[in-house]
């Protein structure tokens, strides 16, 4: 009984790594066609904001010629490069929000560099270390900063998030009674995971295991991702779903596509449901990328899910955030 036991336990483990490097291989052969130009739109949409670098977790951006109308937390998804919720900075640079942009540890420049490490290798490390503590007092402690310049400023605060990035601001939200937003954007947030997604908690116990990136080579941050971060994102959304829902039920705007390969769409649909939380507004979206795309839960880009789609999706950010203007 006992070999039948280890031996469902082993296949399990070997089928939820082949699906996740299945996944991951077809990611790192993609790379949209489009990546050129979008760096370089990047790079002049830098140019148009102040930036200061705060801490290693935090970067504040402010569109020189836009009036002040709000200040907004934003936060990546896991293994993707902070600098790729650029365009999302930029909508709201341009609405004259004030954006305090965080970086994860493991993520972007927030890891301690080593005279004898490499850059990558450095973060990596960095992102083996991760815990729940480590990213919820990251998150905690851009909310203090950004909420006092919204209360100095007497402006709305917000926050926006993509898929972990989303789950760790909810989970905030949901679980700190001083914590308040305004208004809410969220991109693909994983307070819902498909339940095969849960198969690597068998792996829990190695922590400095590397999966195979899911996420495509353009937008990931490192090569791979640590059972460590995963670890986190369970213990997350366990917290979250233990947590006061009912808090966040403020206007919140959720974008998500129902073929996304890891957010359980049903079940988000479901949550919204049976906690009468009536605020919450999920729109889906048509991925119009063509023979291209590959990728369902990336979301936060023209490149990801095409002009025409983006431009409707920056409409309806657009009408939600001004309604807390009137």
């Amino acid at each position: 009984m006992r070999n039948k036991i280890k031996c469902i336990i082993l296949l399990s483990i070997f089928f939820s790594v082949c699906i996740w490097g299945c996944i991951s291989a077809a990611a790192l052969l993609y790379q949209h066609p489009n990546h050129r130009l979008a760096n370089e739109r990047s790079q002049k949409t830098l140019n148009s904001f102040d930036i200061q670098t705060i801490n290693r977790s935090l970067t504040r951006y402010r569109h020189y010629s836009a009036k002040l109308t709000g200040v907004a937390m934003v936060v990546h998804g896991l293994n993707v490069k902070p600098i790729k919720m650029l365009e999302i900075t930029k909508v709201l640079g341009n609405m004259g929000i004030e954006v305090f942009g965080v970086s994860l540890q493991g993520h972007g420049n927030n890891y301690a560099k080593h005279s004898d490490k490499n850059d990558a290798i450095a973060r990596m490390d960095a992102f083996k270390d991760v815990t729940y503590k480590t990213w919820h007092t990251e998150i905690a402690n851009a909310y203090e900063i950004a909420h006092l310049q919204s209360i100095e400023k007497n402006v709305p605060f917000y926050f926006v998030g993509f898929s972990i990035g989303g789950l760790l601001g909810m989970d905030l939200f949901a679980s700190q009674q001083h914590v308040q937003f305004d208004r809410l954007i969220l991109f693909a947030p994983a307070l819902t995971i498909k339940p095969y997604c849960f198969q690597l908690k068998m792996l829990s116990f190695f922590s400095n295991f590397i999966v195979p990136s899911a996420t495509p080579v353009d937008y990931r941050s490192n090569d791979g991702t640590p059972i460590a971060a995963y670890n986190v994102l369970f213990e997350t959304i366990s917290h979250f779903h233990q947590s006061n829902l009912s808090k966040t039920n403020v206007p919140i705007l959720i974008f998500v596509d129902k073929a996304d390969e890891f957010i359980y769409v049903d079940g988000l649909a479901q949550l919204v449901e049976s906690n009468d939380l009536d605020q919450w507004k999920i729109c889906y979206i048509e991925n119009l990328t063509g023979k291209e795309h590959i990728f369902n839960h990336l979301i936060i880009d023209s490149v990801s899910v095409g002009q025409k789609t983006w431009s409707r999706m920056v409409s309806q950010m657009h009408m939600h955030l001004n309604e807390s203007l009137l």
